[in-house]
């Protein structure tokens, strides 16, 4: 971030030379600190900033003081990435639907579902099932025939009793499914002899209670079980997931919701809440996802559109119109050419070691055209890191939703 204001800086001229002491106090007053950070110093020393404002050619101390507000920003930046590396946000764009698209998403989502309801069924005679299909099976199984409500999927989710032990559990018929308790009493791990030891085994112990009943169970893990990744939906709708065993109530549900996203083209998780719940998964025309990457020295970020074919292009051009003001709230202006060979020659010389006035000469033998003059090394210096900033920490922000954009009259 560069500020034209030097608000506490005196306005009359500075004579020059200046003393070390002197320059450091003028930044100090300017950052509206009581130190000078000893790191920003040794930056501000390394970038010859402080040498040619002690030399009297940045006599007002104008360029120093701006990049060491900028080299604070920067800093603040790589902190907030440094705890997060990545991140992706899905966009909703529902309402920037043409009507016509919105409801044959709607239909097709329903049909879709009606359609899952007969997944892998085999007809026999008689209006019977030689093989039942895969949904109604599973919940006539273990749901009762019917479908959960959110909290009672939510207990379900959660119970180690169904993710970790074989289902149906020997001796616990008479566990109900939804409206029990359980948790693990104790982890008992074996390890072998060797030296160092090694592990065996892990038995774990789970109580179970439920009105009017009372049961205990164990289950035994070894170097050779694999668990399974069960994607659901959260309490907040966000995909979040479980690791459940292969035999387990919870394993035999993964194994269904990967059959019915792989053919329904549905995300696992909402294909997991349709089982259990019988909520309608989306078969949007157009989804979005705004992925970023955090890192230390550079931020990007990208809008991933998956698109119908049927959706037409003046909603694909409206919705990524959108998602595209929301980040740069500005007009998207592309860099020079010309900026970007100028960062290119000079960036390949820096990283070889080389420093900045060899570099300003190399460049004004080869653009004799676009030379600077000998004297113009803080604008050289200038020139390249404005332009760095631009192409490798551009100025992006997080957006609003489509609903409330409508309600402001952006779209």
């Amino acid at each position: 971030m560069y500020y034209d204001e030097f608000e506490g800086m005196e306005e009359e001229q500075v004579a020059a030379p200046m003393t070390q002491g002197e320059v450091k106090e003028r930044l100090r007053k300017y950052l509206r600190m009581k130190s000078v950070p000893p790191k920003l110093w040794r930056y501000l020393v390394y970038e010859r900033f402080v040498q040619t404002a002690i030399a009297g050619e940045d006599p007002k101390c104008r360029y120093l003081c701006r990049e060491a507000s900028a080299e604070l920003h920067r800093w603040s930046q790589r902190k907030r990435r440094s705890r997060a590396k990545t991140d992706s946000q899905s966009i909703d764009v529902g309402p920037l639907l043409d009507p016509r698209e919105a409801k044959r998403e709607e239909v097709l989502s329903h049909e879709l579902a009606r359609l899952a309801m007969h997944l892998g069924a085999v007809p026999g005679e008689d209006d019977k099932w030689l093989i039942p299909p895969e949904v109604p099976a599973f919940r006539e199984d273990f749901l009762g025939g019917t479908v959960l409500t959110d909290f009672q999927a939510w207990k379900l989710l959660r119970s180690p009793l169904l993710a970790l032990c074989e289902w149906p559990l020997p001796g616990g018929s008479d566990i109900p499914i939804t409206d029990h308790e359980a948790r693990i009493v104790s982890r008992q791990k074996e390890l072998d002899s060797a030296d160092p030891p090694s592990f065996v085994c892990e038995r774990i112990l789970i109580e179970i209670e439920w009105p009017g009943g009372h049961h205990e169970t164990s289950t035994t893990i070894d170097r050779s079980t694999e668990f399974l990744d069960l994607r659901y939906r959260g309490s907040r709708g966000r995909p979040d997931q479980l690791r459940v065993l292969p035999k387990s109530l919870l394993g035999r549900l993964h194994e269904l919701s990967c059959r019915l996203a792989e053919h329904y083209r549905w995300d696992t998780a909402s294909a997991t809440q349709f089982v259990l719940t019988g909520k309608v998964p989306a078969t949007p025309c157009l989804s979005a996802e705004v992925a970023s990457h955090f890192g230390s020295d550079h931020l990007q970020m990208r809008v991933n559109l998956s698109i119908q074919p049927w959706t037409s292009a003046r909603t694909v051009y409206r919705i990524y119109k959108h998602l595209q003001s929301q980040i740069l709230r500005q007009e998207n202006r592309h860099l020079r050419i010309d900026s970007l060979e100028f960062l290119d020659f000079v960036a390949e010389r820096r990283h070889a070691g080389l420093s900045w006035r060899p570099i300003m000469e190399q460049w004004n033998k080869v653009h004799p055209k676009e030379r600077y003059k000998a004297d113009d090394l803080r604008n050289f210096q200038r020139d390249f890191q404005e332009t760095s900033r631009l192409l490798l920490e551009p100025a992006y922000h997080p957006f609003s939703t489509p609903e409330r954009a409508k309600q402001e009259g952006d779209l």
